[in-house]
């Protein structure tokens, strides 16, 4: 078979799989609201009995001034739906009778004290789903030599060690179909002149997170690599720019946050483990697989300087 044959339909498979997640991508929404019943909701709704939410919920001391400082911590894994006061329990009991000036002559000579807030959590410990998105990234645009030593460590600290680091603080809570999306980028398919370090690190994540997803495979859980083009209605182009010897001049069909969020749950629900969430990064990824680096290198320098 011809180069060019192999080309074309590496081309058409390439274009197949982009417009199958695009149509695929309206039924993740996160918008719950617009979703009508018989097209993500069902069944009916009424308000749960006292006996049901007993049965259903654990209860646990919401006491998260002790959490933070590692006290009282509960064993219970869930998430937390809703909370009873010791005020709202009393109340309860007393509009069984609807007698509400009681509890007025109450709080009056103190019998039901304003103070008494002692909250107990209605924890769900059923079924828990996690979505783990770690987004947090810093880059910094200009030749390896004009970055200075504590941009070029602080990429790679929040870039590669938070990362790993918040990753691996989540992984205990993780249950079967839970997600995790790591932010990486295209810069991650080859070395980027012009952004360097930051190219070095999100490689790093990338590789990270492709051994994440095949280990993690086992239990159910999706792990997606995320590798977008610019994205020009975030903060990061203006944050990278500070005017250093080699900055980038121009970002061509630069994407949306929106497009790159709906591709990217996509592509997490099919447990793809990377998501090029846009034409360009979705041709550079294959690009990079096909043109030695040798070359894209200088071809990518060349473009930054159009």
């Amino acid at each position: 078979m011809q180069p060019i044959v192999k080309l074309v339909i590496a081309g058409a498979a390439m274009f197949a799989t982009l417009g199958l997640i695009a149509g695929l991508s309206g039924m993740y929404s996160l918008n719950i609201k617009a979703k009508t019943v018989g097209h993500g909701q069902h069944g009916t709704a009424r308000w749960a009995t006292k006996r049901e939410i007993k049965k259903t919920y654990t209860h646990v001391r919401f006491e998260p001034q002790l959490w933070r400082k590692g006290e009282h911590l509960p064993t219970e894994q869930g998430i937390v739906v809703g909370c009873l006061t010791r005020r709202h329990r009393l109340g309860n009991a007393l509009r069984a009778v609807r007698n509400v000036m009681v509890v007025k002559l109450l709080r009056k000579f103190h019998a039901i004290p304003k103070t008494a807030d002692e909250t107990t959590a209605l924890v769900d410990t059923g079924d828990v789903h996690a979505l783990m998105i770690g987004a947090a990234g810093v880059g910094k645009m200009g030749r390896i030599d004009a970055v200075s030593p504590a941009d070029s460590l602080g990429m790679i600290d929040l870039n590669c060690r938070a990362a790993v680091g918040v990753t691996q603080l989540c992984l205990p809570y993780l249950t079967r179909g839970s997600r995790v999306l790591e932010l990486c980028s295209t810069a991650a398919f080859q070395p980027m002149p012009g952004l360097g370090v930051y190219a070095a690190t999100k490689a790093f994540l990338q590789s990270y997170t492709k051994t994440l997803h095949y280990e993690l495979l086992p239990r159910g859980i999706h792990v997606t690599a995320v590798c977008p083009y610019w994205v020009k209605d975030t903060e990061f182009i203006p944050l990278a720019q500070d005017g250093k010897p080699g900055q980038f001049r121009h970002f061509p069909l630069a994407s949306r946050s929106r497009s790159v969020v709906s591709l990217s749950l996509a592509a997490s629900a099919l447990n793809l483990w990377v998501a090029t969430p846009g034409i360009v990064c979705t041709l550079h990824r294959l690009g990079a697989k096909v043109i030695p680096h040798a070359l894209l290198v200088p071809l990518m320098d060349g473009l930054r300087r159009v």
